[in-house]
């Protein structure tokens, strides 16, 4: 039978059965969440019965501008303790064909071992201007195809750009700042690309009546004038940008639901909210086909797109791609901040260069008035701010939370590492991390001259992190650097290094 027809055979899964019963046992009406679903592992289902090699990384330049490498590449990861044969497995890019690569035979995936299949050795061409999808199925020794082991799905990708979970294997695909195929995705300073343009402010249920009343607040946190023209907001509302929308630094555009021009319903508006500006308001969205319309107040998601270059070469009508610069989702679980479920406040983006599906990057507040980042400054952090940053800076680009250089490495640890905030010097920066003897040894700059707190954490998911003691640490030495401000410290564990772990260093009053 015809691997279209198998498909429509299969069922869905919750993707996490554990974590999300324990929301749904609070809100039964997550189950409608598709993001809380993926494909089952067997035709006709697969009641407890799971894989664990997963798609972690998929780098697509098919009709992008020439990049090295200049070929499509998917990055295979065993998330699992146990070594897995891959023998009768098979990759592909389409529905049509489920079957058009066979991963060779021999290949066996070690525990937390990757694998990179080219796309060229594949037959495999990726659409990195129209997003594309990869499965890996498991036949069983007639060929016959059993099970899905894995699927993902990717939107437009810009040129050189790949998607990547985050977490590894177990976290949502993100556009990522670096390839790290090969590689753990976190290596080499690497992390999830977002903005400089970000959804910063969501108020999806407001107290009384949410008619004409709900908001989306858009901020350009970067440095520089960013130009909106054509960019376009998608998810549970959708809007159009037009020509000619400029964002200052540091400035903000609200979204509403009904058109701005309409002077009676924003003066209504701005007085529902005293915090209100006078201008910088878009409109209206749209939910549907239907103009206006109000946002989901049980959950829902929104995306912030960017067009490309038009694309005239891939044997269709010209087209535009866009691209994803930002994305966010609001729930009311009680995870998320209850205030702004119906409660006057607005939720507010706290954690603008951090995922914006994750609850603590965001924090309940009064609506258009900002909350600021949830970490604050370290011991003397305002007067280096103060002294390093151009006079005129925006705030929001100074904040302790924020990345001024962009390189992947936040304002507050160019502080506590006595780094350079201006110069985009990652992953020179980033501690060196090394093997020796079978245990982990990091070298890192620290800063002498305010009272911090050093910590080496661990965490097997880079979602939950656990401090190392520091009995469980050799300091080996700390050597002043000659710049008078830090010094290169080197630490050892003393316990044998753990191949399923991560590792970070963190600064704290």
């Amino acid at each position: 039978m015809a691997g279209t027809c198998r498909r429509q055979w299969s069922s869905l899964e919750l993707r996490d059965p554990q974590g999300d019963l324990a929301a749904f046992e609070s809100r039964n009406d997550q189950l409608s969440d598709s993001s809380s679903w993926r494909p089952s592992s067997e035709f006709l289902g697969s009641p407890g019965r799971d894989g664990s090699v997963r798609t972690t990384e998929s780098l697509s330049t098919r009709f992008s501008s020439p990049i090295e490498p200049a070929t499509d590449a998917i990055e295979l990861l065993n998330t699992g303790d146990t070594p897995i044969d891959t023998f009768r497995w098979f990759l592909s890019d389409t529905n049509a064909d489920y079957k058009k690569f066979a991963l060779p035979a021999g290949t066996v995936l070690g525990a937390n071992a990757i694998l990179v299949v080219n796309g060229d050795t594949a037959g495999i061409g990726l659409s990195g201007t129209r997003g594309d999808e990869v499965t890996l199925m498991e036949s069983d020794t007639e060929g016959n195809l059993l099970r899905f082991v894995d699927r993902v799905e990717f939107p437009a990708a810009a040129p050189g750009e790949s998607f990547g979970r985050w977490p590894d294997g177990i976290g949502n695909l993100y556009p990522m700042t670096r390839n790290t195929l090969s590689l753990f995705n976190s290596s080499n300073g690497n992390s999830v690309r977002i903005g400089p343009v970000v959804i910063s402010e969501i108020h999806y249920n407001p107290d009384g009546p949410d008619d004409d009343r709900e908001f989306i607040i858009v901020t350009n946190t970067g440095p520089s004038t960013q130009n909106l023209s054509a960019w376009r907001m998608r998810g549970e509302v959708d809007y159009d940008f037009g020509d000619g929308v400029e964002l200052a630094a540091g400035a903000s555009i609200t979204i509403i639901g009904f058109d701005p021009g309409d002077a009676s319903t924003l003066a209504a508006f701005r007085q529902a909210y005293e915090a209100s500006p006078a201008s910088g308001f878009v409109g209206p969205w749209l939910t549907g086909a239907t103009i206006g319309g109000k946002l989901n107040d049980g959950g829902g998601g929104v995306r912030l797109l960017s067009p490309g270059t038009l694309v005239e070469n891939d044997g269709t009508e010209p087209y535009v791609p866009f691209y994803m610069e930002d994305s966010a989702v609001w729930y009311d679980t009680s995870d998320w901040p209850a205030a702004a479920d119906g409660g006057g406040m607005a939720l507010h983006r706290v954690r603008p260069f951090d995922r914006g599906d994750l609850a603590q990057s965001w924090a309940d507040g009064v609506p258009f008035r900002a909350t600021g980042p949830t970490q604050p400054s370290l011991p003397g952090y305002d007067n280096w701010a103060a002294g390093i940053f151009p006079a005129g800076t925006p705030e929001a680009n100074t904040a302790p939370n924020a990345d001024y250089d962009g390189d992947s490495i936040s304002n507050s640890a160019e502080y506590a590492f006595a780094t350079n905030p201006l110069v985009a010097d990652a992953p020179a920066a980033v501690p060196a991390m090394s093997v020796v003897e079978d245990r982990l040894q990091i070298e890192f700059r620290m800063r002498e001259t305010s009272p911090l707190n050093y910590a080496v954490s661990q965490s097997t998911d880079l979602l939950n992190w656990s401090t190392v003691a520091d009995s469980d640490l050799d300091v080996l030495n700390t050597v002043p650097v000659g710049d008078g401000v830090g010094a290169s410290r080197i630490v050892r564990l003393k316990a044998s290094v753990s191949a399923s772990a991560f590792y970070r260093i963190s600064a704290t009053r």
